[in-house]
């Protein structure tokens, strides 16, 4: 049975992230829990350089109009804290590590990882813990998003963003930072991408 992995980091870079997953000691992990194939998605990051002698049939590739179908292919996903990639994993049924990028906090991956963690959706993490965090998927036990009801995520979204909304109020008018500004137009958009999906 194939049971592929992928990895994706979205439409910019986190190079730490896809350099670590085609190390020998990454790729044996994922070897020992019988996974046979991994795929990377590298952004506009620089193709990481894949060893001949490989344990996995690794294969990489930048950036496509959509990654739909190579989720819906993976047995497990690796992915950067986006949204839009959580909301599309979520929707699908898969098995998610959420690794936050530890040079962009200010866009507070931290916050909304944290948070589909704690709701048992994924397992959240950042590079210096990612091996780790892979050998304890088939333990983790991770809920599956109800068909039908993306209002939980939702939910769990609407708790991460007004949580930081609430501490930046005394530094604007409006009560929300660029950062926290940034992140409500993502989660709007991706809110939306989900609720049309579901009608």
């Amino acid at each position: 049975m194939q049971r592929g992995v992928l990895v994706t980091v979205g439409t910019t870079r986190f190079d730490s992230l896809v350099q670590l997953m085609v190390t020998d000691k990454a790729q044996q992990i994922l070897a020992d829990q019988g996974y046979t194939s991994l795929v990377i998605q590298h952004g506009t990051g620089p193709a990481p350089s894949i060893s001949p002698n490989s344990v996995l049939r690794t294969t990489c590739f930048g950036l496509k109009p959509s990654i739909a179908q190579d989720i819906q292919d993976a047995t497990l996903v690796v992915g950067h804290a986006g949204a839009g990639t959580i909301f599309e994993c979520l929707k699908q049924g898969k098995e998610l590590v959420v690794v936050v990028n530890e040079d962009l906090m200010a866009n507070h991956q931290m916050e909304l990882a944290s948070k589909v963690e704690s709701d048992g959706y994924a397992l959240a993490c950042t590079c210096t813990n990612l091996l780790e965090v892979l050998q304890e998927v088939a333990k983790a036990n991770l809920k599956a998003l109800p068909p039908g009801a993306p209002e939980a995520v939702i939910s769990a979204i609407n708790d991460a963003l007004w949580l930081k909304q609430t501490q930046h109020r005394s530094a604007s008018r409006m009560g929300l930072s660029i950062p926290t500004m940034v992140l409500f137009v993502t989660l709007l958009v991706a809110l939306l991408s989900l609720a049309i999906a579901y009608t």
